[in-house]
């Protein structure tokens, strides 16, 4: 058990020095990757809460993903100290707190499920990021994650909001692509309302059904996104 436990330990402090990585090399793949070692440490704190027991436990871990992480952002902290102007350039042309003609940008379209991106290099443009049931399957996943107040169950809601911040301030928000690590999360939560759809299912009456309504919302949804990819976008000139 001992030798058990120890190995554990070990293939915890892995993970978590991978994680770090993960976060530290995703820095260097796009400007809005810089929110990655801030949504894992925020995570991270959400996870852990207030137990410091948990902490203490943690620490180790914890510590290994600090110090892998550190050491990939190495050449990268090297360079903002020696040009902060230019590693921060990008970020000052496109956010719109830089922008010469600041915009009111409308809460709703900023939601992926009514409004979405109008460059079409990067998707159809004002087609909405998300499908109609994706779309709903995320506000009633949201809408639970919110309700239930149990430990983890608001960090995917969390997580999204913090990916969502660099396509929001953007100066043409929504944008698709400065919006991408909000995907998994979104995907969270879709899956969320999914899992309460099916459990009332399995408590009622029409339980046999639950399989079928499951699988005809995850076709359904996989239906309208292939009519869009292939089907509308090839044929709009915008794209």
């Amino acid at each position: 058990q001992l030798l058990r436990a120890r190995q554990d330990h070990w293939k915890i402090g892995a993970g978590m020095a991978c994680a770090g990585a993960l976060a530290g090399l995703a820095a260097y793949a796009y400007h809005t990757g810089r929110m990655a070692p801030l949504m894992l440490a925020v995570l991270t704190a959400l996870r852990l809460g207030r137990d410091w027991r948990a902490w203490r436990a943690a620490l180790p871990a914890l510590a290994a993903a600090a110090l892998v992480g550190l050491l990939t952002l190495l050449p990268m902290l090297r360079f903002i100290v020696e040009d902060f102007a230019g590693y921060n350039r990008r970020t000052n042309a496109v956010a719109i707190a830089n922008s010469e003609s600041l915009e009111q940008h409308a809460l709703l379209p900023l939601l992926w499920h009514v409004g979405g991106d109008r460059n079409g290099r990067h998707r159809a443009p004002d087609a909405p990021m998300l499908d109609p049931l994706a779309g709903t399957l995320l506000a009633l996943g949201a809408g639970l994650a919110l309700a239930r107040r149990r430990p983890g169950a608001a960090i995917p809601l969390i997580w999204m909001g913090i990916a969502l911040i660099p396509g929001v301030f953007s100066t043409d928000a929504p944008h698709a692509m400065r919006s991408l690590g909000a995907l998994a999360p979104a995907c969270m939560l879709a899956g969320v309302g999914v899992d309460a759809i099916y459990r009332v299912m399995r408590h009622s009456a029409t339980s046999r059904w639950s399989p079928i309504v499951v699988g005809g919302l995850l076709g359904a949804s996989l239906a309208f996104n292939a009519a869009l990819y292939f089907g509308v976008m090839p044929r709009d000139p915008a794209v």
